[in-house]
């Protein structure tokens, strides 16, 4: 194998896509604190099918596919501010 690729990724591929994932994480993790803080069954269903949606978003990225990984990343990272207003 030559240089730092493999079955067509590239060093700098794998960090992006290893950068969504950690982002997906933790936008995971706040719409599950939004789920556990409300008394709403039509606001938890709501989080819960956005959290199935942000899955299949995830599942249908091609890991080679650098735009389609960054404009995920970028969408997941509009989503967590919209639910964490003012933290940095």
């Amino acid at each position: 194998m030559e240089g730092a690729e493999m079955a067509g990724w590239r060093v700098n591929d794998v960090v992006a896509f290893d950068t969504m994932q950690e982002r997906l994480t933790a936008l995971n993790a706040r719409l599950l604190a939004h789920i556990r803080s409300t008394e709403d069954p039509e606001v938890e269903a709501a989080l819960r099918a956005e959290m199935l949606h942000w899955r299949q978003r995830y599942l249908e990225i091609d890991g080679t596919d650098r735009d389609r990984i960054n404009e995920l990343t970028d969408m997941i990272d509009e989503r967590h501010q919209q639910l964490s207003p003012g933290e940095r």
